[in-house]
């Protein structure tokens, strides 16, 4: 389907952060300090 009118589309933007779910467990039991919990962060923009 075609619009006669021109529109504009937005932007969409989001983070996403990943986390060794072992690494959290150990912090969470105090094993490693939670300084040690391996993630990673992506941005999407």
């Amino acid at each position: 389907m075609t619009n006669s009118k021109s529109e504009k589309m937005g932007k969409v933007t989001t983070t996403i952060t990943i986390t060794n779910q072992i690494d959290q467990t150990l912090a969470e039991r105090r094993f490693i300090p939670t300084e040690q919990i391996r993630s990673i962060t992506f941005y999407f923009t």
